[in-house]
Protein backbone atom coordinates (compact mmCIF):
# COMPACT_ATOMS: atom_id res chain seq x y z
CA UNK A 1 0.00 0.00 0.00
CA UNK A 2 2.89 2.40 0.99
CA UNK A 3 4.17 2.51 -2.81
CA UNK A 4 1.23 2.32 -4.72
CA UNK A 5 -1.60 3.29 -3.15
CA UNK A 6 -4.77 2.38 -0.52
CA UNK A 7 -6.80 2.22 -4.32
CA UNK A 8 -4.16 0.46 -6.19
CA UNK A 9 -4.10 -2.59 -3.98
CA UNK A 10 -6.49 -5.34 -4.92
CA UNK A 11 -7.74 -7.77 -2.79
CA UNK A 12 -5.28 -10.43 -4.78
CA UNK A 13 -2.49 -8.39 -3.89
CA UNK A 14 -3.25 -9.19 -0.24
CA UNK A 15 -3.69 -12.50 -0.69
CA UNK A 16 -0.63 -13.07 -2.59
CA UNK A 17 1.29 -10.79 -0.22
CA UNK A 18 -0.39 -12.93 2.43
CA UNK A 19 0.04 -16.30 1.31
CA UNK A 20 -3.42 -17.04 1.74
CA UNK A 21 -6.13 -18.44 -0.62
CA UNK A 22 -8.47 -16.19 -1.97
CA UNK A 23 -11.37 -17.94 -0.13
CA UNK A 24 -9.69 -17.71 3.33
CA UNK A 25 -9.41 -14.45 2.82
CA UNK A 26 -13.40 -13.78 2.03
CA UNK A 27 -14.17 -16.07 5.13
CA UNK A 28 -12.73 -13.45 7.26
CA UNK A 29 -13.28 -10.07 4.88
CA UNK A 30 -16.06 -8.93 2.90
CA UNK A 31 -13.83 -6.82 1.00
CA UNK A 32 -10.24 -5.00 1.12
CA UNK A 33 -12.17 -1.86 2.85
CA UNK A 34 -13.53 -4.69 5.82
CA UNK A 35 -10.48 -5.80 6.28
CA UNK A 36 -8.79 -2.12 6.66
CA UNK A 37 -11.89 -1.60 8.97
CA UNK A 38 -10.53 -4.32 10.91
CA UNK A 39 -6.96 -2.88 11.20
CA UNK A 40 -8.28 0.51 12.82
CA UNK A 41 -10.16 -1.70 15.28
CA UNK A 42 -7.29 -0.61 17.86
CA UNK A 43 -7.13 3.14 17.20
CA UNK A 44 -10.99 3.85 16.35
CA UNK A 45 -12.72 3.58 19.84
CA UNK A 46 -9.95 5.70 21.59
CA UNK A 47 -10.56 8.36 18.72
CA UNK A 48 -14.45 7.61 19.43
CA UNK A 49 -13.92 8.39 23.20
CA UNK A 50 -12.99 11.61 22.80
CA UNK A 51 -16.72 12.94 22.47
CA UNK A 52 -16.87 11.59 26.26
CA UNK A 53 -16.32 13.52 29.23
CA UNK A 54 -14.41 10.35 30.94
CA UNK A 55 -12.47 9.87 28.09
CA UNK A 56 -9.31 7.80 28.66
CA UNK A 57 -6.51 10.06 28.13
CA UNK A 58 -3.80 8.03 28.56
CA UNK A 59 -4.93 5.89 25.76
CA UNK A 60 -5.92 9.20 23.32
CA UNK A 61 -2.05 9.88 23.98
CA UNK A 62 -1.22 6.47 22.86
CA UNK A 63 -3.63 6.70 19.99
CA UNK A 64 -2.35 10.06 18.92
CA UNK A 65 1.69 8.73 19.49
CA UNK A 66 0.46 5.42 17.01
CA UNK A 67 -0.17 7.81 14.69
CA UNK A 68 3.01 9.62 15.41
CA UNK A 69 5.15 6.41 15.29
CA UNK A 70 3.87 5.11 11.64
CA UNK A 71 3.03 8.82 10.15
CA UNK A 72 5.11 7.23 6.81
CA UNK A 73 1.58 5.78 6.53
CA UNK A 74 -0.79 8.06 7.47
CA UNK A 75 -0.52 9.73 3.94
CA UNK A 76 -1.43 6.31 2.41
CA UNK A 77 -4.51 5.55 5.18
CA UNK A 78 -6.02 9.26 5.51
CA UNK A 79 -6.48 9.89 1.44
CA UNK A 80 -8.56 8.65 -1.31
CA UNK A 81 -10.93 5.33 -0.45
CA UNK A 82 -9.28 4.86 2.77
CA UNK A 83 -10.12 8.03 3.98
CA UNK A 84 -13.62 7.25 3.44
CA UNK A 85 -13.64 3.87 4.66
CA UNK A 86 -11.81 5.65 7.97
CA UNK A 87 -13.83 8.45 8.66
CA UNK A 88 -16.89 6.35 8.02
CA UNK A 89 -15.93 3.96 10.43
CA UNK A 90 -14.86 6.52 13.16
CA UNK A 91 -18.38 7.86 12.17
CA UNK A 92 -20.30 5.37 13.20
CA UNK A 93 -18.45 4.86 16.55
CA UNK A 94 -18.68 8.73 17.12
CA UNK A 95 -22.33 8.30 16.80
CA UNK A 96 -23.17 4.93 18.48
CA UNK A 97 -21.28 7.21 21.51
CA UNK A 98 -22.74 10.40 21.02
CA UNK A 99 -26.50 8.22 20.81
CA UNK A 100 -25.59 6.58 24.03
CA UNK A 101 -25.17 10.39 25.87
CA UNK A 102 -28.07 11.34 23.99
CA UNK A 103 -30.48 11.48 27.07
CA UNK A 104 -28.04 13.84 28.74
CA UNK A 105 -28.48 16.54 26.16
CA UNK A 106 -29.93 19.71 26.75
CA UNK A 107 -31.41 20.33 23.67
CA UNK A 108 -32.64 18.70 20.55
CA UNK A 109 -29.47 18.49 18.45
CA UNK A 110 -28.68 21.05 15.11
CA UNK A 111 -28.18 18.51 12.53
CA UNK A 112 -28.79 14.59 12.22
CA UNK A 113 -26.44 12.89 14.37
CA UNK A 114 -24.65 11.28 11.59
CA UNK A 115 -23.22 14.93 10.15
CA UNK A 116 -22.59 15.58 13.71
CA UNK A 117 -20.87 12.45 14.16
CA UNK A 118 -18.63 12.41 10.34
CA UNK A 119 -17.95 16.63 11.61
CA UNK A 120 -15.91 15.46 14.74
CA UNK A 121 -14.71 12.31 12.57
CA UNK A 122 -13.43 14.79 9.70
CA UNK A 123 -11.78 17.19 12.45
CA UNK A 124 -9.89 14.71 14.22
CA UNK A 125 -8.42 13.21 11.31
CA UNK A 126 -8.01 16.60 9.97
CA UNK A 127 -5.58 17.77 13.45
CA UNK A 128 -3.92 14.38 12.65
CA UNK A 129 -3.16 15.01 9.36
CA UNK A 130 -2.35 18.55 9.80
CA UNK A 131 -0.20 17.84 13.27
CA UNK A 132 1.77 15.40 11.26
CA UNK A 133 2.67 17.61 8.25
CA UNK A 134 3.81 20.05 10.45
CA UNK A 135 5.17 18.95 13.41
CA UNK A 136 6.83 20.30 16.65
CA UNK A 137 3.59 19.85 18.81
CA UNK A 138 3.55 17.37 21.65
CA UNK A 139 1.78 14.76 21.73
CA UNK A 140 0.24 14.88 24.88
CA UNK A 141 -0.76 18.50 23.53
CA UNK A 142 -2.82 17.02 20.35
CA UNK A 143 -4.48 14.31 22.44
CA UNK A 144 -6.03 17.48 25.01
CA UNK A 145 -6.59 19.31 21.46
CA UNK A 146 -7.96 16.37 19.85
CA UNK A 147 -10.38 15.49 22.87
CA UNK A 148 -11.38 19.27 23.43
CA UNK A 149 -12.23 19.88 19.99
CA UNK A 150 -14.26 16.70 19.74
CA UNK A 151 -16.26 17.74 22.76
CA UNK A 152 -16.81 21.35 21.73
CA UNK A 153 -18.35 20.32 18.29
CA UNK A 154 -20.56 17.90 20.35
CA UNK A 155 -21.61 20.42 22.70
CA UNK A 156 -22.15 22.91 19.56
CA UNK A 157 -24.86 20.63 18.41
CA UNK A 158 -27.01 20.17 21.28
CA UNK A 159 -24.75 17.69 22.93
Amino acid sequence: MLSRGYDDVTVSDIVDRANVGRSTFYEHFESKNDLFRHSLGGIVPALADAVCEDCDRARMEMVVRHFWDRRDVVPTMTGGTARIVMIGYLAEAIETRLARGRRHAKRSPALPLHLIATQIAEAQCGLLVAWIASNGVPVERVAEVLAASSRAIAAASGF
